[in-house]
Order: C-alpha cells, then sequence, then structure tokens
C-alpha cells in the first residue's frame, strides 16, 4: 500500500516503527486491508487505560487484566515492541501482589504505546481533502 499524502505511511513502514513483521502479518491475515481494519480498532481498546488506572490506583489484579489484554492485543497485531513491554509487565504483575516494578516500567511501556497509536493515525488517516 503506497501512501496517497504526505501524512500517510505504508503498512511496512508502519511495522518498521512498532518493531514488527510485515510479511508475518500479511501471511497472517492475508491481506493489507484486513491488517489496517485491525489497527485502525487499536486506539479505542481500553486495555492500556485500564493498565494505566490499575499501577495508579495500586490495584494489582486490574493492572494484571489489562497488561495481559494488551500484550494479547499487541502479540495479535505483530506490535513488536509493545508486545514485549507488555509481556514484562504481566509477568511482574503476575503474582498479583504489587505493582511497584511495574509503576517503574510503564513510562516505558507508554512510549512503545504512544508510537503505536501515532503510527497507527499515520496509516490509517484519509488522504488529503477526503471526508470520512
Amino acid at each position: 500500500m503506497q501512501p496517497d499524502s504526505v501524512n500517510e505511511i505504508t503498512l511496512k513502514d508502519f511495522y518498521s516503527l512498532v518493531g514488527g513483521s510485515y510479511l508475518d502479518m500479511l501471511r497472517r491475515f492475508q491481506s493489507e486491508e484486513r491488517i489496517i481494519k485491525f489497527i485502525a480498532m487499536l486506539e479505542k481498546d481500553g486495555r492500556y487505560a485500564s493498565l494505566v488506572e490499575g499501577i495508579e490506583g495500586g490495584d494489582c489484579a486490574t493492572a494484571f487484566r489489562g497488561a495481559h489484554t494488551l500484550k494479547g492485543v499487541a502479540l495479535n497485531l505483530g506490535l513488536g515492541h509493545l508486545a514485549e513491554l507488555s509481556s514484562r509487565i504481566t509477568e511482574e504483575l503476575r503474582p498479583l501482589k504489587a505493582v511497584a516494578r511495574a509503576r517503574e516500567m510503564l513510562p516505558e511501556l507508554a512510549r512503545a504505546y504512544r508510537t503505536a497509536l501515532e503510527a497507527a493515525a499515520k496509516l490509517c488517516s484519509p488522504p488529503r481533502g477526503v471526508r470520512q
């Protein structure tokens, strides 16, 4: 898929930015359109917010559920950096005892999440002059 405007990126560029494999995802989803359809849903998924809420509130169970589900979403979409970081936080929270170490890890995860969202926005934005 070629970019149609200055603000768009290709799917290959997207996977380069998020540390994933374009070819692996193309094999899995069978078409770029299907991949993009699911990537466009990333922003609407509330798992990251749930993770942050749990960590900030000291609720280990909520943080764990958010981290574990975010890991699954990231793995399914091939978001390599985000999947790796959410996996580490998931394992840190697995004993369901404390959020201190996960809280320390959160800024790095936040950067990976923000990178994925920004790349998704560039990938999924309509060409200039096109109304939605």
